[in-house]
């Protein structure tokens, strides 16, 4: 099993990589957040996946968030 991760900043926010490898199950990820990015006062969020199981089908997949705090 191997399995890395890394976070830095990016721009006005943070970047994320992962990866993971465990028998011969892959995975794959990339995320994105940053605050008030939009000068609206909200965080954004940003992500993508990638997943390929041993014996399984792969999949690929994505997310896209906008929040506001009360």
């Amino acid at each position: 099993s191997y399995f890395a991760k890394w976070t830095g900043k990016a721009g006005p926010g943070t970047l994320g990589l992962d990866a993971g490898l465990q028998g011969r199950d892959k995975s794959a990820g990339l995320s994105y957040e940053a605050e008030d990015l939009f000068g609206l006062g909200g965080r954004t969020s940003v992500g993508a996946g990638y997943r390929s199981p041993e014996g399984g089908k792969r999949s690929v997949g994505g997310r896209l968030g906008y929040g506001v705090t009360f």
